[in-house]
């Protein structure tokens, strides 16, 4: 069984998800501004959990071609399939449901690796 990795992009946090099968497990997220620091982090985590497949949401706007350069970087520096899955507005969706189920302000800032699990989580669903 395939395991994946799913990625939601934010200027400074990365969010990171883990799934091994159609729901994801929300992952600490990566806090850093340079982006081969984030290059080896994913690298890393994607051996920890024995993943192969990387997914980075593709966001419309600024943060877009900042994803594109981390594909790059990840294809040159591994053996990681790594896929573009277009999302948009994951983070506010994922605030939003958290808040409907009454999380407290801590889960609330773990926003983004909640938001890679609604990334990670589309993508499955549009291969099964």
């Amino acid at each position: 069984m395939t395991t994946y990795l799913g990625v939601d992009a934010g200027e400074h946090n990365y969010g990171i998800a883990v799934a091994n099968g159609p729901l994801a497990t929300p992952l600490p997220a990566i806090h850093s501004d340079n982006i081969s620091q984030i290059t080896n982090q994913l690298i890393k985590l994607a051996s920890q959990y024995s993943a192969s497949v990387i997914i980075l949401g593709l966001p419309s706007g600024k943060i877009s071609s900042l994803v594109q350069k981390l594909k790059t970087q990840l294809q040159n520096s591994s053996q990681l399939k790594v896929i573009l899955h277009s999302e948009s507005l994951s983070t506010y969706d994922a605030i939003n449901k958290l808040r409907e189920i009454g999380a407290k302000r801590k889960k609330l800032q773990n926003d983004h690796s909640y938001a890679a699990c609604l990334i990670l989580e589309d993508y499955l669903e549009s291969i099964s």
